[in-house]
Formats: C-alpha cells, structure tokens, sequence
C-alpha cells in the first residue's frame, strides 16, 4: 500500500512538473522580448543562462519519472490499463530522448540546432499526449 501511494503521489507530481517543464520555455522567451528593466541582472542574461530551471526540471522530471515507475511495479501494476503502460512506456522513452536534445541544445554553437530544437518541441508534444493518455486509461 505504501508504494502504491508513493507512487500514486510521485506520478501526480510529475503531471505537474510536467507542465511547469512546457510553460517555462514560453515564459522565459517573454521576458526576454519585453523591455529590460533598470539595473536588473536578469535582462543583461541570455535565453540560454535564464533557460537553467528549465534544464534542471527536466532532469528533476525524469528522477520523479523513474520513482512513480518502480513504485507502481509490481502488484500495483496488475490492476491497470495496458494501454496506458504503454503510453506511460513512451513518455519515458521520449522524455530520455528529450533530455539528450536539451544537452545538445545547451550550447549555443550547436550544428543544426533548428532541427534540434524542432525535434525538441515534438518531442514535448509526443510526451504531453502520451501523458494525457496514460492519465486517461490509469488514473485511479
């Protein structure tokens, strides 16, 4: 029982984290075109220094990831949707996938960093629909 409910709760926070890691890109992107403010050190940074609690999110996303998995297996695991396993199964291969993409990106100099970076934002959309779907089938 008590893993199911450490894993019920870190499956819930990774729904969350999940899309705090969609919207921080967009948001930091904002502040970035707005008008830089007097004297603020945020404004004298670029996208990529202000994009650091993006980086760590998603390194934080894939830990909370792997402990809703190993917490839910075994007889919590017989009680599911199959299909939402495999969904589940997909949004952590692409959020494995998602995170090489991110370290690629982390330098600025990167060949073919466009492709990179739309390979990036499918991968954020593939991973959102495999979340919604392992949610819809396996929530209890």
């Amino acid at each position: 029982m008590t893993a199911y409910l450490i894993g019920s709760a870190a499956g819930w926070i990774a729904v969350i984290v999940t899309g705090f890691e969609i919207l921080l890109p967009y948001l930091m992107r904002r502040v970035s075109t707005s008008p830089p403010p007097a004297l603020s050190q945020i404004a004298a940074s670029t996208y990529l220094e202000r994009m650091g609690p993006h980086f760590w999110l998603g390194y934080l996303l894939v830990a909370v990831s792997l402990v809703h998995t190993s917490a839910v297996m075994g007889d919590p695991l017989g009680h599911t949707n199959p299909e939402g396993i495999w969904a589940a199964t997909g949004a952590l291969l692409v959020l494995f996938l998602q995170v090489s993409f991110g370290i690629y990106l982390q330098s600025s100099s990167a060949p073919r960093r466009r492709f990179v970076k739309r390979c990036h934002f499918w991968g954020m959309v593939a991973i959102a629909a495999f979340l919604v779907l392992h949610v819809a089938l396996n929530a209890a």
